[in-house]
């Protein structure tokens, strides 16, 4: 079917189809372009309730693991301060594969299942451990708090894709040690 243009010839034919054009075309043009733009607004603001939502989840999740684990460790506490020997439940032992538990000067109190044993540790260790927790962390723990780090840096290589867990406890560190410390972080 062949449409006929001779209408089109004329200056008022033109004009009227070009009216007709410009005012169905560019309302229906408009009105895409703003639902667009209103559509993405939603879906935008959707997605960032999701994921507030999500991330409130896991944050209580991980929380709710990290009181779960307070508590046990409380119970492990209790039991060393006891001089008990350590003797884990059925749910520690879904926990933990091991703990050891070790004296301000280094000593071994209490070791459970596959524990690793603390290697001997110098003083120039010790102090590095605490400089490395302050440049990383932000965190100040004295040489006891900070023995479980260097004593991981020591292993590192045999703890090597492990899942490993230390305390970081003390903050009780002598002020020429602190300021040996500070002058190693900022230098």
């Amino acid at each position: 079917m062949k449409v006929p243009t001779t209408f089109l010839r004329s200056k008022v034919a033109r004009r009227i189809v070009y009216l007709f054009v410009w005012c169905a075309l560019l309302p229906v043009t408009i009105l895409a372009v703003v639902s667009f733009y209103e559509v993405s607004a939603q879906l935008r603001e959707q997605s960032q309730r999701q994921l507030a939502s999500a991330s409130k989840s896991q944050g209580m999740a991980i929380y709710e693991r990290l009181e779960l684990l307070d508590d046990d460790l409380q119970v492990v506490s209790a039991m060393i301060a006891e001089h008990r020997s350590l003797e884990m439940g059925r749910t520690q032992q879904g926990h933990f594969i091991g703990m050891a538990a070790f004296s301000t000067d280094g000593r071994q109190v209490a070791r459970w299942g596959n524990a690793i044993s603390s290697p001997r540790l110098s003083e120039e260790e010790m102090r590095q451990a605490i400089v490395r927790l302050l440049r990383t962390t932000h965190n100040l723990a004295e040489g006891a708090g900070a023995a479980p780090l260097a004593a991981a840096w020591k292993l590192r290589q045999s703890l090597a894709g492990q899942k490993v867990v230390m305390v970081l406890s003390g903050g009780n560190i002598d002020l020429e040690t602190l300021c040996w410390v500070l002058r190693q972080a900022t230098a």
